[in-house]
């Protein structure tokens, strides 16, 4: 949401300032046709809001525009919506970290070690991270020496059956209820789990379902 805010300004911002310049500008610029003229503040408006946009959200106008040209192959990237702004700033930065204060050294691991990481809108209560892998528990809680508020749990959120939408979870209890929303990790369930998924922080001696 908040970035779908950010390109609403930057398309607002834009329109003025251009629009403003344009109005003081044109009798200096009598040789050019009204048409050119436009299309010039047109173009200009569409430059100044991607800018500004990019300023505001923390991301590079390459990264940007990565996600959302045509790769140089002709092999389409997936078109990125303004929410996955967020998303390029964390790829570009490899020490950016989102969680909370607790669950930040089980997230620059998991950097570290190369797993698939999403980066999630802040919603209340929500995970913000959603990482590619499953969880041995005991090899994490001996690596990362856990207090008791950090919490792995397994389970469901119910829909037309009790098994619907399988989830794990990394959670940080001293801060759940935190309305940005950085004390959860999103992982996958036993039930998620593919012959190449990977594990986290280390596999178990004898691989389990």
């Amino acid at each position: 949401m908040r970035n779908v805010l950010a390109a609403m300004f930057s398309v607002a911002v834009a329109f003025t300032v251009i629009l403003l310049f344009a109005f003081r500008a044109r009798p200096l610029a009598k040789t050019v046709s009204d048409p050119v003229f436009g299309a010039i503040a047109g173009i200009a408006i569409v430059v100044f809001a991607v800018l500004l946009f990019c300023k505001i959200v923390g991301v590079s106008i390459g990264a940007l525009f990565r996600r959302l040209l045509p790769a140089a192959t002709g092999s389409p990237l997936p078109a990125a919506p303004l929410q996955a702004a967020a998303q390029l700033a964390y790829d570009e930065d490899p020490s950016a970290l989102v969680t909370c204060i607790h669950l930040q050294p089980i997230e620059r691991a998991m950097r570290a070690a190369g797993l698939e990481i999403r980066v999630r809108e802040y919603l209340s209560r929500a995970p913000i991270l959603r990482v590619n892998c499953r969880i041995h528990e005991e090899a994490l809680r001996k690596k990362f020496q856990l207090t008791p508020a950090i919490r792995y749990a397994e389970g469901y959120e119910p829909e037309r059956s009790q098994w619907d939408n399988p989830r794990g979870d990394i959670i940080c209890t001293d801060c759940i209820a935190d309305p940005r929303g950085q004390a959860d990790i999103l992982v996958l369930h036993p039930d998620e789990e593919r012959p190449d998924s990977p594990w986290f922080p280390s596999p178990p001696a004898t691989p389990r379902s």
